[in-house]
């Protein structure tokens, strides 16, 4: 007996055949679980981020993705500072007013920081993200960096900010203490390369526009020079960016 006869959806007397239809039940059950499975993931990631309600009228430009790793970054640290029973809210937040800044590292290219404030839970936090202008660049959720607020910037003096490690300048191997740095050339004052610090990694972005050796000599001396200040590479994570191309390895 062929597999045909097998599936065909009648069989010869003009009557259902039971295991097509079989077949199809079970085609239709797998359809709507990957269906569900899909939905719920999608749900969940948006359930799983505090939204800056105001960022779109501060970063002119922001795409939706990097918009989001700030809100996924801040809802994780809302959290951290949350008892069990509170919940996390998904949006409220936003940018203080006279606290924003945005300086422009390369072409395309900025870097944002603030302080945000989620009147909810009575939190507020310094945030800083490099972020490109162009559309189809995106420079990454690791680039996104949260911090508790210096004490002269505290509104809310009932928020103990649990601080994280890279909050602890002076730390043997902790280098957060001299970044950011910036290497320039010393005879045309070109940026060569910039390193910062974003959470549990060292961001080294140049331009080496695809020339592998320029490449290979930025990140060997970004390398060199972070060693010189002691840095505990098994702590940090580096993370190499070619901004002509908006990507690291």
């Amino acid at each position: 007996m062929s597999i045909w006869r097998l599936i065909k959806p009648k069989n010869e007397d003009g009557t259902l055949n039971p295991v097509f239809a079989f077949l199809m039940i079970i085609l239709v059950v797998t359809g709507l679980v990957i269906f569900w499975i899909i939905n719920y993931q999608r749900t969940l990631a948006e359930n799983q981020m505090t939204k800056i309600d105001n960022i779109g009228d501060y970063a002119k430009g922001m795409s939706k993705v990097s918009q989001e790793a700030l809100a996924r970054a801040l809802y994780s640290r809302i959290r951290e500072n949350l008892g069990e029973d509170q919940k996390v809210p998904t949006g409220g937040a936003k940018i203080r007013i006279g606290t924003y800044n945005e300086e422009e590292q390369n072409d395309g290219e900025n870097y944002s920081r603030f302080v945000v404030d989620i009147k909810s839970v009575r939190q507020s936090y310094q945030m800083g993200m490099a972020w490109s202008k162009y559309k189809n660049v995106d420079l990454g959720n690791y680039y996104v960096e949260i911090n508790c607020v210096p004490d002269d910037q505290v509104i809310y003096d009932d928020f103990q900010c649990k601080k994280i490690d890279t909050e602890l300048p002076g730390e043997v191997g902790n280098p957060i203490a001299v970044l950011p740095y910036t290497k320039l050339d010393e005879k045309t004052g070109k940026v060569e390369y910039d390193i910062r610090m974003m959470g549990d990694f060292l961001m080294i972005s140049y331009q080496a526009c695809g020339n592998e050796t320029l490449k290979k000599e930025y990140e060997t001396s970004a390398r060199e020079w972070l060693e010189e200040q002691g840095t505990d590479f098994e702590r940090y994570t580096l993370r190499y960016i070619d901004t002509c191309d908006g990507m690291g390895p």
